[in-house]
């Protein structure tokens, strides 16, 4: 990957905004075990964490080159977590494939570009179930 392309990436990432009430969902939320799966790539996303002071709020950070329904596959692996214990919050195709590839529930978050293939969607994370 190019540097200046690198540089781009964690510029616009650096910029993104927060979907609301994130921050409290990963604080307060009682879900032991969290993870981010992204297709970003590993050495990008750990700085961006560690930048934004996220790490502390996940078990592992998975990014590319793997894919992923690969991360899936490990997490299920490493913590020997079940399908019905896993839930993909997902903004993208990407993330919807994934999970239905590995057979776990799917929650769409936001108004992205994923029409009628989720049976479950939120548009932030201060739903009144969420953190249970």
């Amino acid at each position: 990957m190019s540097n200046q392309f690198e540089n781009l990436l964690k510029k616009k990432i650096d910029k993104a905004k927060y979907i609301p009430h994130v921050i409290s969902f990963l604080k307060f939320s009682k879900i032991k075990k969290k993870f981010i799966s992204s297709g970003i790539p590993q050495s990008i996303l750990s700085d961006i964490c560690n930048k934004k002071k996220l790490k502390k709020y996940f078990t592992k950070i998975y990014g590319s080159p793997s894919k992923k329904n690969q991360h899936i596959k490990d997490i299920k692996k490493k913590y020997k977590l079940k399908n019905s214990e896993l839930i993909f919050f997902g903004d993208s195709e990407s993330d919807y494939y994934a999970a239905k590839s590995e057979n776990i529930l799917f929650v769409k978050v936001g108004n992205g570009i994923i029409k009628n293939k989720c049976n479950y969607q939120i548009e932030h994370f201060k739903s009144k179930n969420i953190n249970q």
